[in-house]
């Protein structure tokens, strides 16, 4: 159990990707006091879990109402997710972002950019294949990590400067792709 809740973290981890949020949240909020920032930090990782949450509780049973199976809803889920490394690993973007004021702030940054599309495939297939617990327990790890490397987006920018973010970031977008094929290859 150890194992599959450390495997799933990680995972759910990769496709969280909170280092490409960085960037986003410190040029958005980039006139905001660093009590400004921990608020939309704490509000976008709020935002992120009642999202992770829902589709937890309730994404299978939608597909079941809506009539969808879950190896049609597995190769959906990964050609969004490849479509969504892609994105990272070639610098452009399906989504049209619009500057947005201190209270949208939190929105953007919980979704599309942590609990987006990907993260909704992702959470309904480790719900369906390993359980609500460990894929509960995982997400909360992952949302954790997340929140802490929010907090400390300043910190961490200087630190290792934004090339290495974009690095990071492009290197989980390649593992995000990775995780995306094998999904629809197993759903075949």
């Amino acid at each position: 159990m150890i194992n599959e809740i450390i495997t799933t973290t990680i995972f759910i981890f990769f496709i969280l990707d909170p280092f490409i949020s960085i960037p986003v949240f410190l040029t958005l909020a980039k006139k905001a006091t660093p009590q400004e920032k921990k608020t939309i930090a704490n509000h976008a990782i709020l935002i992120a879990g009642a999202l992770a949450g829902l589709f937890i509780v309730f994404g299978t049973s939608f597909l079941d109402a809506i009539g969808i199976g879950f190896n049609s809803f597995r190769i959906a889920g990964g050609i969004v997710l490849a479509l969504m490394g892609l994105e990272n690993v070639l610098d452009f973007s399906f989504n049209k972002t619009k500057n947005a004021d201190y209270e949208n702030i939190s929105v953007i940054i919980a979704t599309p950019l942590l609990t987006g599309p990907g993260m909704a495939t992702t959470l309904i297939i480790f719900t369906q294949k390993i359980g609500a617990l460990i894929t509960s327990i995982a997400t909360i790890s992952a949302l954790l990590a997340a929140w802490v490397i929010l907090l400390n987006a300043d910190k961490i920018q200087k630190t290792v400067g934004p090339k290495v973010i974009r690095i990071i970031s492009k290197v989980m977008g390649l593992l995000i792709i990775a995780f995306g094929i094998q999904l629809i290859i197993t759903s075949i």
